[in-house]
């Protein structure tokens, strides 16, 4: 706490053409939030779409993860009864596990993935409070952020063909520091001189193409015996054409793929952005 309330002040002492500081809130927020996901959210959409196309389902579906939870801290320096500034911290996360078994010819294969989202942003927020009535204020707020990210990938499988079987995982994280913004509209009900109960509602703009991290694919089959792979893999997209339609989906490889009957080859896009509703406290110190 003492650290973010020194950044702030040095970043206030930096523009001399501010006010005074009249004094110190602190906001404690969570709930849950929305990712669009961009290319890596289509791609598994894409390929729970050909599975269910191309071959025999037997059970189970792949989903991207689309929503999951929101947490923040700001430091606000209050620079008059409406205006502030603040510096803060969160963590938001999205994840969505899921499973799909299908046949092809004398081919049985069951997967199950583990795809998430995570990042955490360090924000600077510019905020504008509205008295309503009463003890009732509106309160708008936006501004730059330094989000960093990661996407990880997780996928077990088995692969039954007559008397050989395929079993083993494959794993790929990536990370990278990103610009972004973001804004909220908030209501305050002021229970106390210092408290006061946060409702607010959110957007954030946040995108990240060329994602690049370590992969490793492991495994044992019954003809020849254990496996490892590994190496940096960056994450492409493509769309794959099959009986007349289009799948988006997306490769996982070291140089640009060139999968068959495939078009649209090019760097995946992962797309951040989304929208949150969150609730907590507003404390003056």
């Amino acid at each position: 706490m003492r650290l973010a309330r020194a950044g702030l002040g040095l970043v206030l002492l930096a523009a001399p053409a501010f006010p005074d500081i009249r004094g110190w809130n602190v906001r404690l927020t969570g709930g849950w939030t929305t990712v669009d996901g961009g290319d890596f959210s289509a791609g598994l959409v894409g390929m729970n779409d050909l599975i269910r196309a191309e071959y025999s389902l037997v059970g189970g579906s792949w989903r991207a993860p689309r929503t999951g939870f929101d947490l923040g801290v700001e430091v606000e320096a209050e620079l008059s009864p409406r205006f502030g500034l603040a510096l803060g911290l969160g963590y938001l996360r999205a994840e969505k596990p899921g499973a799909v078994e299908y046949d092809y010819w004398i081919i049985r294969s069951k997967e199950e993935i583990r795809p998430v989202f995570c990042a955490v942003p360090l924000t600077l927020t510019a905020g504008f409070r509205l008295p309503v009535w009463g003890r009732l204020s509106l309160r708008a707020a936006g501004g730059p952020g330094l989000y960093f990210v990661r996407v990880g990938w997780d996928r077990d499988y088995v692969i039954n063909t007559l008397w050989v079987v395929d079993q083993g995982s494959e794993t790929w994280r990536a990370s990278a520091a990103r610009f972004g913004v973001q804004g909220r509209l908030a209501i305050e009900f002021a229970v106390n001189a210092r408290i006061a109960v946060v409702l607010e509602g959110g957007g954030r703009w946040l995108r990240w193409s060329g994602a690049r991290g370590p992969w490793t694919l492991k495994g044992s089959d019954s003809l020849s015996g254990d496996y490892l792979e590994s190496g940096a893999r960056t994450l492409w997209r493509y769309d794959l054409a099959a009986d007349g339609k289009g799948y988006p989906l997306w490769a996982l490889s070291d140089a640009e793929p060139r999968p068959a009957r495939s078009s649209g080859v090019g760097l995946a896009r992962i797309d951040l952005s989304g929208f949150s509703l969150r609730a907590g406290l507003r404390v003056s110190l």
